[in-house]
């Protein structure tokens, strides 16, 4: 899974050819021994821009002077926070009966729809391309809806056979089993995948390409996030039959009826979903603490510290590459997706890119949805306790291939170097940093209160982890995505079932910002979900006819509302 940038960077024809070659670009390696501050648009600092002295440091310098002693300290680490975590421990007792697995993908698609960069922050070298955040507005489902219609018409089905309008999301059918009846019926429940034209040599070599025909390309990175995709679609398109229905519109607002339909489904969705972020999923990855503060002093308290006070607008760095690449170490080693359970590095090679002659999605590729959330009772693939340790299968190097000569694949170690590469506050002056803001949160807990105690705690699990020569500088500095993890895993209350207080922080404030920051017209017109639709219909249509959706606080809820509709096998729950 990624939450930055456009999914996994896929090798360039040329760099296939030379086993020396940089898999972005193509050149040999090594690179510059020197990276500058990228100084990226659309991105700023958690609470300011931290001074030179308060960056993450390795061994006392700025660890962008000397790339391959940054390179070797990260992959060091990187191996030992993923190389036989699942071979030693009991899966079972690192299961969070808190956070259903399904959680662990809609995070995925929450990251796509806080951050779009054109390539990855590890891939950045003095002569890359300008990079940026092109998501300017966060949480408002810009990874589902693109540009609506009239920008993005592939995403969109054609609503009749004139084609003179589009507002409802497409839906594929899913692939034939090997050796299945052509003309049996196949039920509407993948993305729409197209094989491209056969105009090249590309494109007529043995694994023709394929493309999904979605807004966010990295939504369709492996079969869960394009299965959640899907259940977007499936749930704006039954919202637009619940709007579009046989009665007059009375409002006077200056729409064609298909506008208004799509700007109402698009609405009511963007709600619905805003809403499941605040009432089930911040609950369950925040800290008991952080939580026991949003309810006596409201979102917008800690919403405040995620406004950079240097006045930059744009993704906290912190959140984008340190903190909320947390979700990271939910990823299990094995699902059960439907009747049938596959390891992780299958999973993640399910794909129109890697697997394109496999599309689309056959019936055992197709999500029972209670094998993700807890629906009537069910028992699902339940994600990872927080650790900063990571499954085998994101080593796979389909997914996580090699990018640089250290020769290290895997997903912890492009972690490691995008957040080393962005120059993030070290983890002691954060802390210090939000002591002014939360004295009690920060005292009263004692990884965070007490420099020393932290240390000692960090240096006997580098220690542990035959770190060697690294394990006393990175004790002083850790980076900040492990110790995240490694807060969440030694807090008392929560043992790795949530975030920890820092951790918890940083996730809140960007959160809570996009939410109550840069709110939806109808968000600041009325309060609460039936109150919001109403006030949304009555100003589009002069009635009330999404009452059906408004108690839809869950994703658990959410499957229900759509699943009358899926009767066909494979199972929808």
């Amino acid at each position: 899974m990624t939450t930055h940038g456009a999914g996994p960077v896929r090798a360039a024809p040329e760099a296939a050819d030379n086993p020396g070659a940089c898999p972005v670009s193509g050149r040999a390696w090594p690179w510059p021994d020197r990276l500058p501050n990228p100084g990226i648009a659309g991105f700023t600092h958690f609470l300011r821009t931290p001074t030179q002295a308060e960056t993450f440091k390795l061994d006392g310098a700025d660890p962008r002077d000397d790339l391959p002693k940054l390179r070797t300290a990260m992959a060091r680490l990187a191996n030992a926070m993923t190389a036989g975590t699942d071979a030693v421990q009991d899966p079972a007792s690192r299961e969070n009966h808190g956070l259903p697995s399904g959680y662990t993908y809609l995070l995925q698609f929450i990251a796509h729809d806080l951050v779009q960069t054109s390539i990855p922050f590890w891939a950045l070298d003095e002569r890359s391309p300008a990079v940026q955040n092109d998501r300017t507005a966060r949480l408002r489902l810009d990874a589902l809806y693109g540009g609506g219609p009239n920008v993005c018409p592939a995403v969109f089905a054609p609503d009749d056979p004139s084609d003179t309008t589009r507002t409802k999301l497409r839906v594929g059918p899913v692939g034939l089993d090997p050796g299945g009846d052509a003309a049996q019926k196949r039920p509407l429940r993948d993305l729409v995948r197209v094989g491209v034209a056969s105009d090249n040599a590309i494109a007529a070599g043995p694994q023709r390409l394929a493309d999904p025909l979605i807004a966010d390309p990295r939504n369709d990175d492996h079969a869960i996030i394009s299965q959640l995709t899907t259940l977007f679609h499936q749930f704006h398109n039954a919202v637009i039959d619940e709007i579009w229905r046989p009665k007059p519109a009375t409002a006077t607002v200056a729409l064609t009826e298909a506008q208004r339909r799509y700007a109402c489904a698009r609405e009511a969705v963007t709600l619905v979903y805003r809403e499941i972020i605040r009432r089930d999923v911040m609950p369950r990855l925040l800290h008991q603490s952080v939580r026991d503060l949003i309810d006596t002093a409201g979102s917008a308290a800690i919403a405040a510290i995620g406004r950079s006070r240097s006045g930059e607008a744009g993704m906290p760095l912190e959140f984008s590459h340190g903190a909320f690449r947390f979700g990271h170490a939910m990823v299990r080693q094995h699902y059960k997706i439907g009747d049938h359970s596959f390891d992780l590095d299958q999973v993640l090679n399910q794909n129109s890119h890697l697997l394109p002659r496999s599309m689309p999605l056959v019936p055992k590729w197709i999500v029972h949805w209670s094998n993700f959330f807890v629906i009537d009772g069910s028992t699902p693939n339940f994600s990872l306790k927080l650790s900063p340790t990571f499954s085998d299968g994101l080593l796979d190097d389909r997914s996580f291939g090699e990018i640089d000569a250290t020769a290290t694949s895997g997903l912890a170690y492009r972690d490691l170097m995008s957040a080393a590469l962005a120059g993030l506050w070290s983890v002691d002056s954060l802390i210090e940093a939000l002591r002014a803001a939360f004295p009690e949160l920060i005292d009263g807990t004692p990884i965070l209160a007490d420099k020393q105690h932290r240390a000692d705690l960090l240096h006997d699990w580098f220690s542990r982890h035959n770190l060697g020569d690294a394990a006393a500088a990175l004790a002083q500095d850790p980076p900040l995505l492990f110790f995240v993890l490694f807060e969440a895993e030694n807090d008392s209350i929560s043992a790795g079932t949530t975030l920890g207080v820092l951790g918890s922080l940083i996730v809140a404030s960007v959160i809570y910002l996009a939410l109550d920051g840069d709110p939806l017209p109808t968000e600041t017109a009325a309060a609460g979900l039936p109150g919001r639709l109403q006030a949304l219909t009555q100003r589009l249509y002069g009635d009330n006819r999404l009452d059906a959706i408004n108690g839809i606080t869950s994703m658990a809820a959410l499957v229900k509302y759509v699943a009358p509709g899926q009767q066909t096998p494979p199972a929808f729950i």
